[in-house]
């Protein structure tokens, strides 16, 4: 007596447990490399900030021949209008 088996379709256990674990491998080397690049990005946006404020007191000391109050200078959302568009 032969037993004819049918083509079988889908994925084993061992192959799923094998993608999962490659993909887990790739996952725990690129989190790191992906907070090394997000805090790079939040450094430079603060330095971004700190220019464009250090520009605006330096127009102000131009004008008074003193620096500005914080609550003479605009809020930093401000600031880029005041600035023509234009990155400091």
């Amino acid at each position: 007596m032969t037993l004819i088996s049918e083509p079988r379709t889908g994925f084993t256990l061992i192959e799923l447990m094998l993608v999962l674990a490659t993909l887990s491998l790739l996952l725990v080397m690129a989190v790191p490399s992906w907070r090394h690049v997000h805090t790079d990005a939040v450094i430079n946006e603060a330095r971004l900030t700190l220019d464009r404020l250090v520009i605006r007191q330096l127009r102000f000391s131009q004008q008074h021949q003193r620096y500005a109050k914080a609550s003479e200078l605009p809020p930093p959302q401000e600031q880029q209008q005041h600035l023509g568009g234009f990155d400091a």
